[in-house]
């Protein structure tokens, strides 16, 4: 499972103030956990940064059944208290930010650990014709704290989950 976000530090705290990225959306976030015993990783949280309210609230709306759904206000002292808390040492939760830092070298690792189960999932869902020498040229996006995989191969292009590539089985 692709885990590529960065834990979230609090010394950006005062950049997002800065940049006026007041609105912070948190959700449940299970890829940092990769094949570890559920018991042996604290819970993650995924904050995404809006500077706009109405983005993070139509954010929050996209995540149905998920009890770590909420809009942070860094402008209210409660909530900034309370994301400083969640980022303390001592926090029973891990706390990532939704932000990439190099989008190539993901890119690269993305096609490197997938790029046959993309190739399948081709194979299996479309029409293309993608022969063994032929190169997909795959994007990531991460879109309401979700990763998907924008495939192109010549001037056709689909848009799919990451996690609907990585459960795709390999044949040998």
């Amino acid at each position: 499972m692709l885990h590529i976000f960065e834990p979230f530090r609090a010394a950006w705290l005062p950049d997002l103030v800065k940049r006026q990225r007041f609105y912070l959306v948190s959700q449940s976030y299970h890829r940092h956990q990769g094949h570890l015993p559920e018991a042996e990783t604290k819970p993650g949280l995924l904050i995404s940064c809006y500077e706009n309210s109405s983005m993070a609230r139509t954010h929050v709306k996209a995540l149905t059944n998920d009890k770590y759904a909420a809009v942070i206000d860094l402008q209210k002292p409660a909530h900034h208290a309370t994301l400083q808390a969640l980022l303390a040492g001592d926090s029973k939760y891990q706390v990532f930010i939704a932000a990439v830092q190099n989008n190539g070298a993901v890119e690269n690792q993305l096609n490197r650990l997938y790029g046959e189960h993309m190739k399948r999932y081709i194979e299996t869902h479309t029409s293309w014709r993608i022969s063994a020498g032929d190169a997909l040229r795959p994007h990531l996006q991460v879109i309401f704290g979700e990763l998907f995989v924008t495939l192109k191969f010549g001037n056709k292009r689909l848009r799919v989950k990451l996690e609907e590539i990585e459960k795709l089985p390999l044949i040998t």
